[in-house]
């Protein structure tokens, strides 16, 4: 009878050097993950301004959305017949770098 008693409290023991184990091991991995992603005020000194620059629309073009994306933006524009044209910017240098027409197939 004292084998199974000393058999229960050295496994409630092992129970609980692996309960210790397991949270040292999600605080140490959840310290990381946070580590990975960048804040947005991190990446703020890296970007040099460009000054002024100008995004010439077509008449009937207005803008839908803009879309911050790393080092890029994207801004989404209504071509005003159905249409939608997505614009991709440098944020480094405010140049556009291209753009995506959209529309239905016929």
């Amino acid at each position: 009878m004292q084998f199974v008693k000393a058999l229960v409290i050295g496994m409630g023991i092992l129970i609980l050097c692996g309960l210790a184990l397991l949270v040292y091991g999600f605080m140490t991995q959840f310290g990381k993950g946070e580590e990975k992603q960048p804040s947005s005020s991190a990446l703020a000194p890296a970007i040099g301004g460009f000054g002024e620059t100008a995004l010439t629309l077509d008449a009937a073009e207005a803008i839908e959305a803009v879309i911050p994306s790393g080092n890029r933006i994207i801004i989404r524009t209504n071509l005003g017949d159905g249409r939608t044209r997505l614009r991709v910017l440098d944020v480094e240098t405010g140049k556009e770098m291209g753009s995506v027409l959209i529309q239905n197939a016929p």
